[in-house]
Formats: C-alpha cells, sequence, structure tokens
C-alpha cells in the first residue's frame, strides 16, 4: 500500500525543497520534519539552496531554511540574506540576525525599542506605543519588522 508521507526516500534534495518553496501551507508545514531530517544534504548545498526564494519576501519557508544553514556554520551570506529597508535608517540587522538564531526575547526587546524610537520621543519616554501612534510610524519599517518576524518564526509570529 501506497504512503501518505508528503516525502519519500526517493526524492532527490532539490524536488523536496521544490516542494517546500512553492507547496500550500499546509504542505509544507507537513514537509518541516522532513526538511529537518535532510539538514546536512541542505547545508552541503550552501547558500545556492536559497536561490528559489525571495529575498524581499516575507515566506517562512525561506526563514526555516536559513536556521538550518545557520546551525551548521556561522555564515554571513545568510545573516543578511532577507533584504531589508526603513525610512528612518534604523539598521534591522541585529533583529535579522536574532531571529536567525532564534533568540526571540532578544529578537522582541529589540522591536519594541525600535517601535518605541519610531513612534516618538513620548513612546520612548514612556516606555510603550499608544495605539494613536501607529500610523505616525513609516509604512515601510512596519512592514520590514513584521517580513523578519513572518519569516523566521514559521508564520507564527
Amino acid at each position: 500500500m501506497a504512503s501518505e508521507n508528503p516525502q519519500t526516500s526517493n526524492d532527490n534534495i532539490d524536488e523536496l525543497l521544490m516542494q517546500f518553496s512553492s507547496s500550500s501551507e499546509r504542505k509544507r508545514r507537513a514537509l518541516i520534519p522532513v526538511i529537518e531530517a535532510r539538514t546536512e544534504e541542505i547545508v552541503q548545498l550552501g547558500i545556492a539552496v536559497m536561490d528559489r526564494f525571495d529575498p524581499e519576501g516575507d515566506d517562512w519557508s525561506a526563514g526555516t531554511i536559513l536556521k538550518l544553514l545557520n546551525t551548521k556554520g556561522d555564515s554571513d551570506e545568510i545573516k543578511g540574506w532577507f533584504r531589508v529597508s526603513s525610512d528612518s535608517n534604523i539598521d534591522y540587522d541585529p533583529l535579522q540576525i536574532d531571529l536567525l538564531n532564534q533568540n526571540y526575547e532578544k529578537a522582541d526587546r529589540f522591536t519594541s525599542a525600535k517601535l518605541r524610537e519610531l513612534a516618538g520621543p513620548a513612546a520612548v519616554s514612556r516606555g510603550y506605543v499608544y495605539f494613536s501612534e501607529v500610523d505616525s510610524i513609516p509604512k515601510k519599517d512596519l512592514e520590514t519588522i513584521d517580513r523578519l518576524w513572518v519569516a523566521y518564526s514559521q508564520g507564527k509570529f
């Protein structure tokens, strides 16, 4: 009887990665354990494995692959893979690195501090952002923060 497993041992790594990058969210989630089990093969492919993903997108499957690549080496190519931008000249590389390293508490503190900074001096001094201040935060910065959190948290945050 044929198995319902989304990945068989006969599939090569390129086919698996193609499935993981282009399938529905439900299928990609089902493939996570298979992808994780084949980390060594993915690492052998190196950063070239990321060619199938959009560095300006928020695809959490790209973030998952980057985290796997990061477990087996500390490559500078991986650390800044997602292209980020800011209308306020904020460097989002520290956030990207913390998320890549799954240091979520530090990433949360960075995010909170930058949101307060973007909202203005009153938010910085009070320690939080009022809902009414969100409209004054540059859209590009909100999108950048959101993209990174979505990509590195498998869409959970």
